[in-house]
């Protein structure tokens, strides 16, 4: 399981990056783990930009291009993506790879799109391929974290990614940052974009025709939280989609070490 990779990090300076790429499957905690740096690298006085989230994955190249070639000193870029990076950044790089059982994840995407199962399964039946990129990142500049320990030990994550990217806080400014992105601090946030969702930028349409606002500093949108345990897929889906789902997800679940 990636459990072994998720202390066991180097150590960079500063100095040895412009970006960090949140690098991850979707709903595995990185809009959680993009926030986190940003606040890391604020609490250390520099400046992560861009200061909007790009809404779309082909804007990351050229926000990262952007951020390359400015190379202002107190800048570090920190981009959210699902996507291979592209190879000629990987030298101005480090990375953040998110993990979680990607038998919840599905789930999560499930109410998060308002999919259905069979549509989500689809999906996620692709996504071996991605996973296996994310896991061949160059080690000594990679951060793997498991969502569970997102969940049950926010501070430690906030600090051991604080301690990867050469930037240490102390145990009361990791404790401040995972408390700034609580679950009751995300629903705030996802509240107040609620009342101001009338603009492309902070509103994303779904095929069905609904729409999720979008808080457009942060990234977070209407459905981002919810009442969802890892594990619950064995008490929501019947034993036939619960097998269907280990039988699909088989090469998936054994690259990442879990039961199946």
């Amino acid at each position: 399981m990636v459990e072994s990779r998720t202390l066991k990090r180097p150590t960079l300076t500063p100095e040895s990056y412009k970006l960090v790429w949140v690098a991850s499957l979707p709903r595995t905690g990185s809009m959680w783990t993009f926030n986190v740096v940003r606040a890391v690298l604020s609490a250390h006085g520099l400046n992560p930009v861009p200061e909007h989230t790009p809404k779309l994955e082909e804007d990351n190249r050229r926000q990262a291009d952007k951020i390359v070639q400015a190379a202002v000193a107190q800048e570090r870029g920190v981009i959210k993506t699902h996507e291979a990076i592209p190879d000629d950044l990987l030298s101005h790089s480090c990375f953040v790879v998110t993990h979680r059982d990607p038998r919840d994840s599905l789930m999560s995407y499930m109410r998060f799109q308002d999919c259905t199962f069979e549509a989500a399964l689809e999906v996620f039946s692709t996504f071996h391929g991605i996973e296996e990129y994310f896991l061949r990142l160059p080690a000594d500049r990679t951060a793997h974290v498991r969502y569970d320990m997102m969940v049950n030990s926010p501070a430690k994550v906030v600090g051991s990614l604080a301690d990867f990217l050469g930037l240490p806080v102390a145990a009361e400014t990791a404790q401040a940052i995972a408390d700034q992105f609580s679950k009751s601090k995300i629903r705030g946030i996802i509240s107040d974009a609620e009342q101001q969702a009338t603009t492309e930028e902070n509103t994303v349409n779904l095929s069905g025709g609904s729409r999720r606002a979008r808080d457009v500093r942060t990234g977070f949108q209407t459905s981002h939280v919810s009442d969802y345990r890892d594990g619950d897929w064995r008490h929501i889906l019947s034993p036939a989609q619960q097998a269907e789902l280990n039988a699909r997800l088989t090469p998936f679940l054994k690259l990442l070490g879990y039961a199946y």
